[in-house]
């Protein structure tokens, strides 16, 4: 392996070292993501209501996206082809979640709900949050991919004194570039985001009126005009 090419991987490690860092919900907030979370059909491991860094807020998530795509970019053409499969496995998922999420913003700001500023920025917060800790196995996986991998390529090199001989946090298995998207919960359970991101926008009607959840007309048709609004911001 050249120089330039254990630089690039110590450059891929560093950029992967975002996902190790992650945000425990306040103790105060961990009832309420859960019983959103209770309606979706996602695999909640260990790590509870727990999410990654990345999204805690919208900006750190567009970060995110910007900083993959620079390193892609820049990297990509100095990996070996089953690093490059997976980065661009990797890209595949994360655009995904950024077209989903952006359709969700977009929704929000629609003049035709009439909402305010401050409930549209409490609504975005609370559903990259919450979509964190329901794609949290998909992030540990990914993680554990590219660690492996690059562990396979560096050997007994110790990058920035965090590789060593010591167990690996999230476990042992081996990296390949064998794609993990269409296997995700991301890919696997769309249903279960757009009922996340329904009751992040219902939740001040369902507090005012609880009653409507129950009158299947006119829930059908308030949900209906959601999907709508969705979908015609999913295709701009």
């Amino acid at each position: 392996m050249t120089e330039w090419q254990v630089e690039t991987y110590k450059g891929i490690h560093r950029w992967l070292m975002k996902f190790k860092s992650v945000i425990a919900a306040a103790n105060q907030d961990e009832e309420h993501y859960r019983g959103i979370l209770s309606y979706a059909k996602f695999k909640i491991g260990y790590q509870g209501m727990e999410y990654a860094s990345f999204f805690d807020d919208p900006v750190r998530l567009l970060q995110m996206d910007q900083e993959f795509n620079q390193l892609l970019n820049k990297e990509e053409g100095f990996v070996d082809e089953a690093m490059k499969l997976k980065l661009n496995d990797f890209k595949d998922w994360l655009d995904e979640v950024v077209e989903l999420y952006g359709a969700f913003v977009q929704t929000e700001g629609d003049e035709g709900w009439h909402m305010s500023e401050e409930t549209s920025v409490r609504h975005c917060t609370l559903a990259c949050r919450i979509m964190g800790i329901a794609l949290q196995e998909d992030v540990n996986t990914y993680f554990d991919q590219f660690d492996s991998m690059l562990r396979d390529r560096l050997g007994d090199i110790k990058m920035a004194g965090v590789y060593s001989s010591s167990k690996r946090l999230w476990g042992a298995s081996r990296g390949s570039g064998k794609a993990y998207y269409n296997r995700s919960q991301l890919c696997k359970n769309q249903f279960g985001l757009m009922t996340i991101f329904m009751l992040v926008h219902f939740e001040e009607d369902f507090m005012k009126n609880p009653k409507w959840t129950k009158d299947r007309e006119l829930f059908m048709k308030r949900t209906n005009e959601y999907l709508d609004c969705f979908k015609r911001c999913l295709e701009r």
